[in-house]
Formats: structure tokens, sequence, C-alpha cells
């Protein structure tokens, strides 16, 4: 199964480090995940047209509603801040995955 996500974060520094424990939780499941982070600034530059999931870094979750309006459609899930701070691949994975089920 392929998913497209985007996880779009304050200023993408902490961020690869999330991208990259969500590829690995992604592994055993036999998911091809594509899921390029973005700072937030960006994210009226970016095409949604493919994209199945937006994930949302706790750092900007204020501008959760603003991001869902623009990308009608496409679904945006906040991260907790204890598994992003934590760095938690396979339980952000999970909840991406429940979402995607809706």
């Amino acid at each position: 199964m392929k998913i497209k996500m985007v996880l779009l974060c304050a200023m993408g520094m902490s961020s690869s480090m999330i991208v990259k424990s969500i590829l690995s939780a992604s592994e055993p499941r036999g998911l091809e995940i594509e899921l390029p982070s973005h700072p937030v600034v960006h994210y009226k530059e970016l095409d949604y047209s493919d994209v199945d999931l937006i994930l949302l870094a706790p750092q900007v979750r204020n501008q959760k509603s603003e991001i869902e309006t623009y990308c009608e459609g496409v679904p945006v899930v906040q991260i907790g801040m204890r598994e992003y701070g934590l760095i938690k691949g396979e339980e952000i994975l999970e909840q991406a995955l429940k979402e995607l089920k809706k």
C-alpha cells in the first residue's frame, strides 16, 4: 500500500527525526510511505492534489483549522506533544492509518 503524507512543522529541524521514525515503523507493515516535511509557513506553496493525509506538528497546532480549510478534502492529523517529543513514530503512524480508514 502506498501512502503520501506531508508533515507540516515549525522550522523543519526536529521533523526529520519524526519522519525517520514513521518510515521505520511502516517497513514491517509493508507500507510504502512518502513523507516530506515542510515548514508550515510554506503550506500554501505545496501541491496537495495527490496527498492522502497531512500531519501537523504540535508547535503549529494553532493553524489546524486554517490548513483544513485551505486543503479541503485532505485529512489533517494533529500529532500529540508526547508522541512528537518522544519521537513515537509507531504511534503517529497508527493515528494516521486510523484517520485514513474513516
